[in-house]
């Protein structure tokens, strides 16, 4: 896995890098511009997913269960809750 590629080389580098012998190998590969995703389509089978933002309150529930999970129920702690990042 590659993640926030997003130099056209790079999916020239990996093309020499990876056999070619049919045996059905996978690799996924993340970016921020449909522009590089469309590039590799040139050297690779390749399965595009354009995935959607998360509304803001998806994004911060996500961000406390990732960032608070040791915290009771994964919550922010109260005396974070003021801050202005939590107000997305």
């Amino acid at each position: 896995m590659f993640d926030d590629a997003w130099e056209e080389k790079f999916c020239d580098e990996v093309e020499h890098a990876l056999p070619n012998n049919d045996k059905g190998g996978r690799i996924i590969i993340t970016t921020r511009t449909m522009h590089f995703a469309e590039y590799f389509k040139g050297s690779f089978l390749v399965h595009v997913y354009k995935l959607q933002h998360l509304p803001p309150n998806k994004a911060w529930e996500l961000f406390c269960k990732k960032a608070f999970r040791f915290e009771p129920y994964e919550q922010c702690p109260g005396e974070l809750e003021d801050m202005p990042c939590s107000s997305f």
